[in-house]
């Protein structure tokens, strides 16, 4: 039995093994809310049960909160099966989208600019959009391929490249790393901001010493 529940928007996600912890989690966010003078929407705040063999009874506010399969926590897609695809796509077709806003800016040299103005462009606003929040998932082959082959597209168009291009070449010749060495270095990149903190809060701190304790805790 798991349970989440996403509150705020998509800002927080509360997971609990149990329906007696997560009602007590849901309370206990009632109560702070109230200390600080805010409210919850119990519209916009749902369940996603993860297998459970009866949808569980949780309330906010002493309204039953509904059940969904499906809902968005920080730009990812939290489901019942646990699969990234949903996100991926999402990623992809954003992905896609600002490429399309950027056709006339020099995406793919169609206005008579080179390759680099188009791998500027790519590495600033389109590679943002394709890895948001993708360093904090675990992605099986299938997902890390999809990714990889609407990059790899991508890096053809912006240099005019055949198909029939090795793919070391495409990656060579326009100076963008493969998507998986991207997201390597984004997760690097994470773990180092929650290591070397120079002005320390309670959340990085937090992070911090959670992250000691699962790789003391891993077998």
């Amino acid at each position: 039995l798991h349970l989440g529940a996403v509150m705020v928007a998509d800002d927080l996600a509360l997971m609990s093994s149990n329906r007696c912890d997560m009602q007590s989690s849901l309370s206990i966010a009632e109560h702070d809310a109230s200390r600080e003078r805010y409210k919850y929407n119990t519209d916009k705040t749902k369940v996603i049960p993860i297998n459970c063999n009866t949808e569980p009874a949780l309330k906010l506010y002493n309204q039953q909160l509904g059940i969904s399969c499906q809902e968005a926590h920080l730009g990812i897609l939290r489901n019942q099966t646990g699969s990234n695809k949903e996100t991926i796509a999402a990623r992809i077709h954003s992905a896609r989208k600002t490429v399309m806003s950027l056709l006339g800016a020099g995406m793919c040299g169609y206005n008579g600019s080179g390759p680099y103005i188009g791998r500027e462009l790519y590495k600033t606003y389109v590679l943002p959009v394709l890895l948001y929040g993708l360093e904090a998932l675990v992605l099986n082959d299938d997902e890390v391929r999809a990714l990889e082959i609407y990059h790899r597209q991508n890096l053809r168009c912006i240099q005019h490249l055949p198909r029939s291009t090795a793919n070391g070449a495409v990656h060579l010749l326009i100076g963008i790393p493969p998507i998986e060495a991207l997201i390597d270095i984004r997760a690097l990149s994470m773990l180092r901001n929650i290591l070397t903190v120079d002005h320390p809060s309670p959340p990085t701190l937090f992070m911090s010493d959670f992250m000691v304790r699962q790789l003391a805790m891993k077998d």
